[in-house]
């Protein structure tokens, strides 16, 4: 079904170039549509944000935001296109025809990848909608059900190397959205088992850094693990929350990792990373991607936090420099240096006179 929605998009496009636009008008569109997905890719999350802070929309506010920005970026970016480049420029037929199929056939592949991304985040998991890894089947993250025609990895490669380069600042694509797709896809995984794909921006709270909260486990059988000690707030997502309780899937952590000369910033390119279980007490407890958190696992619920220590196998050579849940959510930890643990880190990160501090909403 999803290579048939490619299909009809691409073909529909090509007739619609053909029939309606001259040479530069199907220049111009296709310039359109480039800046109507770098505007959306860039501005959706926060435009979202607005909304899910006031409690609207739920799990369906990204991919809403999403399609809105699009359609209405590509309105205005081609009505822009009109007035510069005005009456209809005659080339001959011959480069009309070549415009066509040229233009017609870049624009059909960005509206299509638009497309699936967005389908990519609706809060939806069935045999219908399109998912890169089934509901009724087990994470396989090495093979994801990728399309024939993969037109949203191609957008998403197109838009993470725009924001590597002219378009970079200080929070590169290439790294906040390392794997997009991979995320999108994992995120809504359980979502029919209550897994809300979204929470409040402001639902993750770290330890004081003096208390070392990343920290170097050596665990029989995976060897070291970098273990993040990270809070989720359990409370409604208006109030700045994950949701009381919170409900979370381990396919809905990840570390965001850089090469270590490079971890200073979240410029570049980086690298997801996703768990590969849980430590309580000190004993590390495998989990599955697939797996549902119980509140019985974790280190418990204080002050309206809910506590866990989730472990990674970070890479040889990369550095931790950002933690995210679920969809919208990330914290920022550049500076924060992996530790070999020990017994007085432990215990001061356990001592209960210790305040969290919020970290900066990035």
């Amino acid at each position: 079904m999803t290579t048939a929605i490619i299909l009809i998009v691409i073909l529909l496009t090509l007739a619609y170039f053909y029939l309606k636009c001259p040479v530069m008008g199907s220049f111009s569109t296709l310039i359109a549509t480039v800046f109507a997905t770098v505007i959306t890719l860039s501005y959706y999350e926060t435009i979202a944000d607005l909304f899910i802070s006031r409690g609207y929309g739920a799990d369906w506010t990204l991919t809403g935001c999403y399609v809105i920005v699009f359609v209405l970026g590509l309105a205005i970016f081609r009505t822009l296109a009109d007035m510069l480049v005005g009456g209809n420029i005659d080339l001959g037929k011959p480069a009309k025809v070549i415009a066509s199929l040229v233009c017609g056939l870049m624009t059909g592949v960005l509206f299509s990848g638009n497309f699936l991304i967005a389908m990519g985040l609706m809060p939806v998991q069935n045999k219908i909608a399109y998912t890169r890894f089934p509901a009724d089947k087990p994470i396989v993250q090495s093979s994801p059900a990728l399309p024939i025609l993969n037109v949203d990895g191609f957008v998403i490669g197109l838009y993470s190397w725009l924001s590597r380069g002219a378009m970079a600042s200080d929070k590169s694509f290439s790294v906040v959205g390392a794997d997009f797709l991979t995320k999108c896809h994992l995120n809504r995984y359980r979502v029919n088992d209550g897994a809300q794909m979204i929470a409040s921006r402001k639902s993750l709270v770290l330890p004081p850094k003096a208390q070392k909260p990343l920290r170097l486990w050596t665990v029989p059988d995976k060897g070291s693990l970098a273990v993040l000690r990270v809070g989720i707030s359990a409370k409604s997502i208006v109030d700045g929350g994950a949701g009381s309780p919170v409900k979370f899937s381990m396919a809905q952590l990840r570390l965001i990792c850089k090469p270590a000369d490079q971890a200073d910033t979240l410029r570049g390119k980086g690298i997801a990373v996703w768990p590969e279980g849980l430590l309580k007490n000190g004993t590390f407890v495998a989990k599955r991607l697939e797996d549902m958190v119980d509140e019985n696992e974790t280190l418990g619920v204080k002050d309206r936090i809910l506590w866990i220590d989730a472990a990674f196998k970070v890479p040889d050579g990369q550095v931790p420099v950002a933690f995210q849940f679920k969809q919208n959510v990330m914290a920022d930890l550049v500076g924060i240096a992996p530790t070999p643990t020990s017994a007085e880190i432990e215990q001061g990160l356990n001592a209960d006179e210790k305040k969290p501090e919020t970290p900066a909403t990035p």
